[in-house]
């Protein structure tokens, strides 16, 4: 019995132990982690799937036009052909035969363009999504290392002002936008393809998309939609999200009361959820193209509006 109770006080000695502090800290990094990474995450995939879904339509129409274009061809080689008018409607009938069950082979079906998307949705979630959390909250606990939710000295609780926070989520952003999306979103190994679709499928229409993608995820103008789409997410992540915790929908930086950053780092994984959030009905605007409450979030509601979005889809 004594070797038993010396065993369990030599468990109690070495289970770590943190402080009120400590622990507050952890909860504080993992919150602002999550809303940061939260942001970055939801851009990275608009933009990508942007990028991939007008290549995929581009592709498909393309393909299309083509055919249709040998089709017109092989019709006027019918009618200038000098043999009788049987040989000709013969030829032409058995031509057009091929020409349909050829068409009819080429066209959509969805394989390739389910392939594409499978295997960029498959990476991101499978280990981009992991890295990137990873570097976010690397950066988070080297930049807000000064916000103290609870002062070591007295116990007493730490608060914080709009401004300091603005501060702080700025310093985080400046380090990570040097950060290329590309590392996270995309790893584009074709011989380490799941893929079910036959090797011919995969060395034409699926290379053709993902290497298409990767060139235009190193172009200037994706740089600039890049730019333009974490500014609008943060900018309406600060408008609707955490800006309203310091006082009131419209809380200006220099006129916000401070708020304990206990209270302040317990809500933040509410406003995380606003990005799965359809708008509501009392925020439609009559003058848009599409109500806003058909959109899956408010944030794709603005980002779709975005000229550099439209250009990356025009690229």
């Amino acid at each position: 019995v004594g070797s038993t109770e010396e065993e369990e006080e030599e468990e109690e000695e070495s289970v770590p132990t943190f402080s009120k502090q400590e622990l507050w800290d952890e909860i504080k990094t993992k919150s602002v982690t999550r809303m940061i990474s939260t942001a970055y995450a939801h851009s990275m995939l608009v933009l990508l799937l942007t990028v991939q879904i007008h290549l995929l339509g581009g592709k498909i129409f393309r393909d299309q036009l083509e055919r249709e274009l040998e089709r017109n061809t092989t019709r006027t080689d019918a009618c200038n052909d000098t043999n009788s008018d049987t040989h000709a409607n013969d030829h032409d009938s058995g031509h057009n035969e091929g020409i349909k069950s050829g068409l009819e082979k080429s066209q959509y079906d969805g394989s390739y363009h389910k392939q594409v998307l499978v295997k960029t949705l498959e990476y991101f979630f499978q280990g981009g999504l992991e890295s990137l959390v990873s570097d976010v909250q690397k950066v988070v606990e080297a930049k807000v290392s000064d916000w103290r939710v609870m002062n070591e000295n007295d116990q007493s609780v730490g608060s914080i002002t709009l401004e300091d926070f603005d501060e702080g989520i700025e310093r985080i952003r400046q380090e990570l936008d040097d950060i290329s999306f590309t590392q996270y979103i995309c790893e584009f190994d074709m011989h380490a393809s799941t893929s079910t679709c036959d090797d011919s499928l995969q060395s034409e229409e699926v290379r053709f998309i993902l290497d298409e993608t990767l060139d235009i995820l190193d172009s200037p103008v994706f740089e600039g939609a890049k730019k333009d789409a974490l500014f609008m997410t943060f900018d309406i992540l600060r408008g609707r999200g955490y800006g309203p915790l310091f006082g009131g929908a419209q809380a200006q930086a220099q006129d916000a009361e401070s708020q304990p950053l206990v209270t302040v780092v317990t809500k933040l994984k509410k406003i995380c959820n606003s990005f799965y959030a359809s708008p509501d009905e009392t925020s439609e605007d009559r003058w848009v193209d599409r109500p806003m409450s058909s959109y899956p979030s408010i944030y794709l509601f603005h980002l779709d509006r975005m000229n550099s979005m439209r250009e990356l889809g025009d690229v």
